[in-house]
């Protein structure tokens, strides 16, 4: 029978990866969440989630795809780590596309159909950077117990 303590950094990582991954995609569909568009209580226009990070309704699928991902992964650690260098790939190559493209200058753009803006882009980064750091050091800050043998 399987304990918390079975339980690996990078699966802790993983899931809480998509736990908050899943909430910004919800977020992303609600409109009064999402400010610079005409959108109702449904968005699917480019805006600012939260009046703070660009998105539109396939930027806001993919966090939920992210999401349920995260989540549905915490049951192996081996997809943990895969998941998280998979999150590490694919949020780095989404920041360095807005870079490459939009460098720092304000305002919403599109990158591969998803509104981001300069905010957006790092976040992206952040995000790649963790997923990063646990895909190459998955038992990151776990302690282990070893009997003291004399």
């Amino acid at each position: 029978m399987r304990t918390m303590t079975d339980v690996h950094t990078v699966q802790k990582a993983a899931f809480y990866f998509g736990v908050a991954n899943l909430a910004v995609g919800i977020a992303g569909f609600i409109g009064p969440f999402v400010t610079g568009n005409d959108d109702g209580i449904i968005n699917i226009s480019p805006g600012y989630l939260f009046g703070i990070l660009g998105i539109n309704w396939l930027h806001a699928a993919t966090h939920i795809l992210f999401g349920v991902a995260g989540m549905a992964v915490r049951a192996r650690y081996d997809s943990s780590v895969a998941y998280m260098w998979v999150v590490a790939v694919v949020f780095a190559a989404m920041a360095a596309m807005g870079f490459m493209q939009f460098g720092m200058q304000p305002g919403l753009y599109s990158v591969m159909g998803m509104t981001v803006d300069r905010n957006g882009n790092v976040v992206h980064t952040v995000l790649a950077l963790i997923g990063l750091y646990f895909a190459l050091r998955p038992h990151a800050g776990e302690t282990r117990h070893r009997a003291a043998t004399y």
